[in-house]
């Protein structure tokens, strides 16, 4: 009889039930796992009050600067030594990367798998690109394999390792995202049927091009903008669409609304933007992200800028273009 193995996915960085997407990510990665046959435990960060965990799950408490010293660090022990506990009996601990190195101090001879979504190294700078070549090296040559998302990435994290990487793309729960989900967005949010409705989702984020939507929408109009998400620049974008009497911000939503909204909008929008950070224009748009393939999920139009990794994903499910705005005049 085939063995079994028994694998620990440690997303030690990321909070049960968030709603940014390391979390959704994470969640959806072991709860697939499962579905299909494999033993799998999702090693994470507790949760707040009233959520409930619906896949197996081990609660991990870390120290962060936040709160380093306002937690009993007798509750980082008991933690530590809870989760070298459950381990028993594990064959391979996959993690969703993060700088911390506390995820080598349960490896043991296991098998390493490590995932990564962004060239860390890359990213920083002065003294403290110095610590993160260090340590991003120190998980690099440990792991028996690396999994990265796109072409553009494995190219990046090839530099700095000899440890085989393996390009996995994100993927889609057509389940859940596809065409006719019911929704009552338009009139919970003022649209009629009637109204073509530019929809974008996604966090309020510099990279997410979200306040290129507002300009946008002050050119365009005879149709309407919904902005779902939230993010640090949320107020910017509450700001910068006073007065623009087409662009609705519903802020964050539960996560189960989003594919109706996708379904019943006309247009979703994704204009990723590289403006400000040099290291995409120097290394390549190395991001694959999730939402475009919700987008097209959804079977509705598809707009986003042409990129080389978004266009390989994209193909002709699409439009790509040098500016979304010129996609709608």
């Amino acid at each position: 009889m085939k063995k079994k193995f028994k694998v620990a996915y440690f997303a030690l960085s990321e909070v049960y039930g968030g709603h940014d997407a390391g979390f959704v990510h994470a969640h959806s990665v072991v709860s697939c796992l499962g579905k299909v046959g494999v033993d799998v435990e999702l090693f994470i960060g507790a949760p707040g009050k009233g959520v409930k965990a619906d896949v197996e799950c081990v609660f991990v408490k870390l120290p962060r600067l936040s709160n380093v010293f306002r937690v009993n660090p007798v509750s980082y022990f008991r933690s530590f030594f809870e989760v070298r506990r459950r381990l028993n009996g594990v064959d391979i601990v996959h993690e969703r990367f993060h700088v911390n190195p506390v995820d080598l101090l349960f490896l043991g001879s296991r098998k390493y798998v490590l995932e990564v979504n962004d060239p860390a190294i890359e990213l920083a700078h002065g003294f403290r690109r110095v610590l993160y070549k260090w340590l991003v090296k120190m998980k690099y040559d440990r792991a028996d394999a690396i999994v990265v998302q796109t072409e553009t990435l494995k190219g990046i994290v090839s530099k700095h390792t000899d440890t085989p990487v393996y390009v996995v793309p994100n993927g889609v729960d057509v389940s859940r995202f596809r065409p006719g989900v019911k929704s009552g967005f338009r009139k919970k949010y003022g649209f009629s049927d009637s109204d073509v409705v530019v929809t974008f989702v996604g966090s309020f984020r510099e990279w997410h091009g979200v306040l290129d939507v507002v300009r946008m929408a002050r050119r365009l109009p005879h149709a309407k903008f919904l902005l779902v998400g939230s993010g640090r620049l949320f107020s910017e974008v509450q700001r910068a669409a006073a007065g623009v009497d087409n662009v609705v911000l519903a802020g964050a939503v539960d996560y189960d609304e989003v594919p109706g909204i996708m379904a019943g909008s006309d247009v979703l929008i994704a204009p990723f933007s590289t403006k400000g950070f040099a290291e995409l224009d120097e290394y390549g748009f190395w991001w694959c992200p999730v939402k475009l393939f919700e987008y097209m999920a959804s079977g509705r139009a598809v707009v986003s800028y042409d990129f080389f990794e978004v266009r390989k994903i994209v193909g002709d499910g699409g439009l790509v273009c040098g500016e979304v705005a010129d996609a709608f005049g």
